[in-house]
C-alpha cells in the first residue's frame, strides 16, 4: 500500500512539473530573459558609477541598484525555476556583489550576502541575442554609453540611462503581467514593478529638464 502511495505521489509531482512547464508561454521566456539581461545592465553600470563618482546622491542610487537589481536576479531564478523557463546558471561566473542587511522581529540584525553573475558570457549561446542587442534597442530611446565620461558628464547621462531602462523594464513587466501565462512568473512581476517604479521617479527627479523618456 505504501509503494502505491509513493508511486501516485510521485506521479503526481511529475505531472505538477509538466503542467507547470506547460503553463508558460513565449511571453514568459522573453521576460526571464529581458528582465535578467536589464538587471545585469544596471548592476554594470552603477558599479561604474561607484568606481568613477564621487557625488553623495548619485552613489547612494548606484548602490540601491546594486542591491535591488541583484535581488531581482536572485527572485527571478527562482521563479524562473520554479515555471520550467531556462535560467542561466553561471555559477563560476558567480560572486557577491553586495550585502544587504535585514531587521528580525527581535530586533537583530542578519545580513544576508547576495549574488549574481555579472560574466559578460553570453548565458544563452553564441547565436542568441546578447547584452548588445539590449542596449542597442535602449539607445533608441536615449540611452548612451557611460564609458569614457566622468564629473557631471556621467551623472547626467546615468541618470537618462536609468530613466531608459527603467522605463523599458516597466513596460517589459507590464507585459509580463497582462500577457504571461505563468501564475509565479506574472506575480513576481507585479512585486518587481513596485521597486522599478520607485527606482523610474527617483530618476525622473534628477533630470535636467533637456531629456525626456517616451
Amino acid at each position: 500500500m505504501k509503494k502505491k502511495l509513493l508511486a501516485a505521489v510521485l506521479a503526481l509531482a511529475g505531472f505538477t512539473t509538466l503542467s507547470a512547464q506547460a503553463a508558460t508561454n513565449s511571453t514568459d521566456e522573453i521576460y526571464v530573459l529581458q528582465a535578467y539581461r536589464a538587471n545585469l545592465l544596471e548592476i554594470r553600470e552603477a558599479r561604474l558609477v561607484l568606481r568613477q563618482s564621487t557625488y553623495p546622491r548619485v552613489r547612494e542610487f548606484a548602490q540601491m541598484m546594486i542591491d535591488d537589481h541583484s535581488l531581482a536576479n536572485v527572485e527571478l531564478r527562482s521563479a524562473a525555476r520554479n515555471a520550467g523557463v531556462r535560467f542561466p546558471d553561471l555559477v563560476a561566473a558567480e560572486r557577491t556583489i553586495s550585502f544587504l542587511t535585514e531587521t528580525n522581529p527581535d530586533g537583530t540584525v542578519t545580513t544576508v550576502a547576495m549574488t549574481t553573475t555579472v560574466s559578460d558570457i553570453n548565458p544563452y549561446g553564441p547565436v542568441a541575442p546578447t547584452a548588445i542587442a539590449l542596449r542597442t534597442a535602449l539607445a533608441a530611446d536615449g540611452w548612451v554609453s557611460l564609458i569614457g565620461l566622468s564629473g557631471s558628464d556621467l551623472v547626467r547621462a546615468y541618470w537618462q540611462n536609468a530613466a531608459v531602462e527603467h522605463k523599458q523594464s516597466l513596460d517589459l513587466l507590464n507585459d509580463e503581467m497582462r500577457n504571461g501565462s505563468d501564475p509565479t512568473l506574472r506575480a513576481l512581476a507585479d512585486k518587481q514593478s513596485v521597486v522599478v517604479k520607485r527606482h523610474f521617479d527617483l530618476a525622473l527627479q534628477h533630470l535636467d529638464g533637456t531629456y525626456t523618456p517616451r
